[in-house]
C-alpha cells in the first residue's frame, strides 16, 4: 500500500510570509525601534520623537527623521544630554540575540 502526499508549497510559502508581514514584522520593529530609541542621542527628546513619527514599523523601516538626524548618528561628541553615536548599530550589538528570540517567540504565537 502507497501513500501519496501532495504538498503545496507555494501555498506554505505566501501563509508564512503573510504571518511575518502581517503580525510578527510591526511587533518586532515596534522591539527594535524601542530599543534603539535607548541608545539615541538625546537633548530635547525631538530625535527620538521623529522616529515614532517617521517610521513604518508594518514595513520593518525605521526611520529618524529630524534634520540633523543624521549628523548626530555620525558624530563622535559628547552630547549634552545622553546616548551614543551610531545608537542603531550599539542597540544591534546589545540586543541582536533578544531581537532573534522575540522574532521566534513571536512567529510561534502567530501560528496559533
Amino acid at each position: 500500500m502507497a501513500i501519496h502526499i501532495d504538498i503545496n508549497r507555494a501555498a506554505i510559502e505566501q501563509q508564512l510570509a503573510s504571518r511575518w508581514t502581517g503580525q510578527v514584522l510591526p511587533q518586532l520593529s515596534a522591539r527594535i525601534l524601542a530599543d534603539c530609541n535607548r541608545y539615541c542621542k538625546v537633548d530635547t527628546g525631538a530625535l527620538a520623537a521623529s522616529a515614532l513619527a517617521s517610521s513604518n514599523l508594518q514595513q520593518g523601516r525605521l526611520v529618524w527623521s529630524a534634520p540633523y538626524a543624521r549628523r548626530q548618528y555620525y558624530l563622535i561628541s559628547a552630547s549634552r544630554g545622553r546616548g551614543t553615536w551610531r545608537w542603531a548599530h550599539q542597540a544591534k550589538a546589545a540586543h541582536q540575540g533578544a531581537w532573534t528570540d522575540t522574532a521566534q517567540q513571536l512567529f510561534d504565537a502567530s501560528g496559533r
